[in-house]
């Protein structure tokens, strides 16, 4: 596998801006530049997931968000930013959650995914996954791993070429593993 320079994934990163961001006005950031932001995400975060996780806690994520900071090339996290507020966030780590470790594991992991209500259906999650494809492709993957707990995203992975691995119970709910080949995955026309 090639390991890209954190200097390669900023020119990635200059690049998807220029190219897919700027004419939005959105600009996306390594969360390593932007640390002011990981309050915001841990909030985000436990909002989303303590019904699902009764021992997840603020402080908690605030130490796992204190990961990206350091990791290059991985793990990483990239935050969307409009006129400098958050708007988006995901990232690329190496494992996935403890509970995965009996999965075979070919490929790095998706995770932190969220975007603001507000921001949604208009192409921005769209753009920030083939963003971080981009990315792990650049870095010599051959295939991403994630899950999701919405079974109305599945359909819609699976159209840009994802594979289902396990549909199993993980922390009080159903979630869908998936993996995407990267040579698989093309950006829907349209975003």
């Amino acid at each position: 596998m090639v390991h890209a320079s954190e200097e390669n994934i900023r020119q990635t990163l200059l690049q998807l801006n220029e190219s897919r961001f700027s004419p939005r006005s959105i600009e996306v950031k390594l969360l390593k530049d932007c640390p002011e932001a990981i309050p915001v995400l841990a909030q985000w975060m436990y909002d989303e997931w303590h019904p699902y996780d009764k021992e997840l806690t603020v402080e908690r994520l605030l130490n796992e968000y204190q990961k990206f900071l350091s990791g290059m090339p991985l793990p990483f996290a990239v935050v969307a930013l409009k006129e400098g507020h958050l708007i988006g966030v995901i990232s690329l780590s190496e494992k996935g959650e403890p509970e995965f470790e009996d999965l075979p594991s070919s490929g790095p992991w998706i995770g932190s995914f969220e975007v603001i209500p507000e921001e949604r259906n208009k192409g921005l999650g769209q753009e920030l996954g083939f963003m971080v494809l981009d990315i792990a492709r650049s870095l010599g993957y051959s295939s991403v791993n994630f899950y999701t707990s919405n079974p109305d995203n599945v359909p819609r992975y699976m159209k840009r070429g994802a594979e289902i691995v396990e549909v199993r119970p993980f922390r009080g709910h159903m979630i869908t593993i998936m993996k995407m080949k990267l040579q698989a995955c093309q950006p829907a026309t349209g975003a």
